[in-house]
């Protein structure tokens, strides 16, 4: 027999009442006068040695109600030898170990090894295990089918042996991935029973145990559409570094101020919170670099500019912070560019009343990028214009038939032409060049009516040209005046209106041919006709026009650790086997081989290289350099169960219970136990009577 409430038994004691009762004499209730002891004192009845027990069948009534209440209350029950025995197979658990580059800083891999063999060494004999390492993916390093073959007693030393073997990676840390691959493994791979309990069920938690620096920078997005197994939990082992001074940096962009010999290089330097130090610098690489102090309080960000890197720099150094794993940032000097702006129009005899003068005035070359204007007229045109070194051609004037077709071929191959609608040009060539250009037969240019002068009205800011001049600052065309312009008729469905008139004719409107653009002005930027070429507007207009049509490769491009490689730098590597890849930087550290490349074709680690006479940068990710703590309050929004699953002697003892609860409940004993205890009130009670009226 067994009991659900087994201290209710203590209530059994109350049985020392009535037999106490039953043993003490009461004093005689009929008095009788006797003179000769009228003045004695009266004795009370003491219990002695010769005291007994008058009426045992009252006294045993009494005492076994009273048993019987407190059996009762303890809800007694027969378990069975079925019910008696439970499951004894133990639980997965999933090491998962983080090696992202944020784990190299100092003493975090030490202690990760070593958090990480005092977690298993605590572990149960009957417990399975799997380890786990990640970094922006993770990698199996146990298997629930390998620790099975390794001794309970030897598994500490065999997980600290396979942590020995690889260090921390320069890649990012993706937790939300690494997670769900963990609970995914546990429940799809189910461990193999042992030998002392074959009957071992797959129906058995898992115990996630993380050993992380539990950065801010870690990626746990994929969590947000993850269902969190109801089996499973996590508990964070967090490890920690003494030195908390972190500062990491950014270089944002080159900035060549127009007319000014000196660049300058904006970079964003970021100092952890919980650091002490506010005190930083920053230098290049190159020898004889000035060191340029900066502060930076913690938990807080500064954008600051120094001069460009010259020479062979390839890396921009900060010093004064204590983990060095991210205080570099590397760079490739992109090498000069020479392009020609072609210009097609006549020269005049008052230059300062042409469109070419105001050309000549635009800063198109910039420090990096040499950009010639050439003048040619309509019959020194020549064809077969290279794309790659005129990115735009500027017609100010009629052009021959046969050259038409020429400017037709270089913009549908990808070239950039803009038609200026200049008033000295013949109407009837020009018409006829555009519809011929553009496709469109029933176009119609002529001069328009302006009686005093003529706005910009409608001005698209969302169209590339004009995204720069959307900031309210720069977004004022008022003040440009425009005294005669061409009005387009006819025009076709796809030519788009980039800037209308007030009188909403086009001013500016682009073409679609190929893969090139065509833009129309209807008006020239000579003062007589307009002051477009007088305004603020005038050059970033332009220079956007005169953009590469292959700006959006950049020549020294920036990749980070873990980024896809090119195709192009795949071929070439391919192409040239024997030449090793040179880490220019001399930053050369190897982890887990000298590859720059993974077997998945990702760049592995920072630095600066070259191939193929082509070089490129790789950086850590910005989002390593986070080392702020990640709270566990976020992985628990996105439905994680933190904390620590039951061990299977606890899942056996709730197992009991509730076989326990079930058994009490269908025998129901206690009932029949208390029917017991009020028969026998009942007939104590008659008992009772019947001998008190004798």
């Amino acid at each position: 027999m067994s009991f659900l409430a087994p201290l209710y038994l203590l209530g059994a004691i109350a049985v020392i009442a009535p037999i106490l009762w039953h043993l003490v004499r009461r004093r005689p209730q009929n008095h009788m006068p006797f003179s000769s002891l009228m003045f004695l004192r009266p004795s009370p009845p003491k219990i002695t040695r010769r005291s007994r027990l008058d009426n045992w069948p009252l006294l045993l009534m009494r005492v076994l109600a009273l048993l019987l209440l407190a059996l009762a209350f303890a809800r007694p029950l027969f378990r069975g030898a079925e019910e008696s025995t439970t499951a004894t197979e133990g639980r997965r658990v999933v090491l998962l170990v983080d090696t992202s580059a944020s784990m190299r800083r100092e003493g975090l891999w030490a202690a990760a090894k070593t958090k990480a063999r005092e977690i298993v060494d605590e572990l149960l004999l009957t417990d399975s295990l799997a380890v786990i390492t990640f970094d922006d993916s993770a990698t199996l390093r146990m298997s629930f089918d390998d620790s099975i073959r390794v001794a309970p007693q030897t598994r500490g030393a065999e997980v600290n042996r396979l942590l020995s073997l690889i260090e921390p990676t320069w890649f990012a840390t993706n937790l939300g991935a690494a997670l769900s691959y963990a609970t995914d493994y546990s429940q799809e791979h189910v461990a193999p029973a042992s030998t002392e309990h074959p009957s071992a069920s797959a129906a058995i938690p898992t115990q996630v145990f993380l050993v992380s620096d539990m950065q801010s920078g870690s990626d746990i997005a994929t969590l947000q559409a993850y269902t969190w197994p109801d089996d499973s939990k996590l508990e964070v082992a967090r490890v920690e570094t003494n030195k908390t001074n972190n500062a990491s940096l950014r270089i944002l962009s080159e900035d060549v101020i127009p007319g000014d010999d000196e660049a300058s290089v904006r970079v964003r330097v970021s100092n952890a919170v919980g650091g002490s130090s506010s005190s930083l610098s920053l230098v290049w690489n190159q020898r004889g670099s000035q060191v340029e102090p900066i502060q930076v309080p913690p938990g807080e960000s500064r954008v600051v500019r120094m001069k460009p890197a010259e020479g062979t720099t390839t890396s921009l150094r900060i010093a004064g912070d204590d983990h060095d794993f991210d205080n570099e940032w590397f760079i490739v000097q992109p090498q000069l560019r020479k392009s020609t702006v072609v210009y097609v129009g006549q020269e005049v005899e008052n230059k300062r009343d042409s469109l070419l003068y105001y050309l000549q005035q635009i800063p198109l070359s910039s420090r990096h990028h040499e950009v010639t204007l050439q003048r040619q007229d309509s019959e020194s045109l020549v064809a077969g214009l290279d794309l790659k070194n005129v990115p735009l051609v500027i017609v100010g004037e009629s052009i021959l038939q046969d050259r038409v077709s020429w400017l037709k071929q270089y913009v549908s191959a990808g070239g950039r032409l803009l038609w200026v609608l200049d008033d000295d040009q013949v109407p009837n060539e020009l018409t006829a060049g555009l519809r011929e250009l553009a496709d469109a037969p029933e176009l119609v240019i002529s001069e328009a009516a302006v009686k005093d002068y003529a706005m910009f009205a409608k001005i698209d800011f969302a169209h590339e040209l004009l995204a720069p001049l959307a900031d309210p600052r720069f977004n004022d065309f008022s003040k440009i005046r425009t005294w005669s312009h061409r009005q387009i008729k006819s025009v076709p469905e796809t030519w788009k209106s980039v800037i209308a008139f007030d009188d909403k004719d086009p001013a500016l409107t682009e073409v679609v041919i190929g893969d090139g653009r065509l833009w129309v002005l209807a008006m020239g930027w000579r003062p007589s006709q307009s002051q477009l070429a007088l305004s603020t507007k005038f050059i970033p207009l332009v220079l956007g026009m005169a953009k590469s049509r292959d700006a959006s490769r950049d020549d020294t491009p920036l990749y980070f650790v873990g980024d896809p490689v090119p195709r192009d730098l795949i071929a070439a590597d391919q192409a040239d086997s024997s030449d090793e890849t040179d880490n220019a930087s001399g930053k050369a550290t190897a982890i887990g081989s000298p590859e720059w490349m993974t077997a998945d074709k990702r760049f592995s680690q920072p630095g600066v290289y070259r191939l193929a006479e082509r070089s490129f940068a790789v950086n850590v990710a910005p989002q390593e350099s986070e080392t702020d703590v990640l709270p566990l309050e976020s992985l628990e929004r996105f439905g994680v169960t933190t904390g620590t699953s039951e061990t299977p002697d606890q899942a056996a003892t709730r197992q009991r219970k509730v076989q326990d609860t079930e058994l009490e409940r269908r025998q129901s004993l206690w009932q029949w136990a208390i029917v017991a205890v009020l028969g026998l009130v009942g007939l104590e009670s008659l008992f009772s009577g019947l001998r008190s009226r004798r």
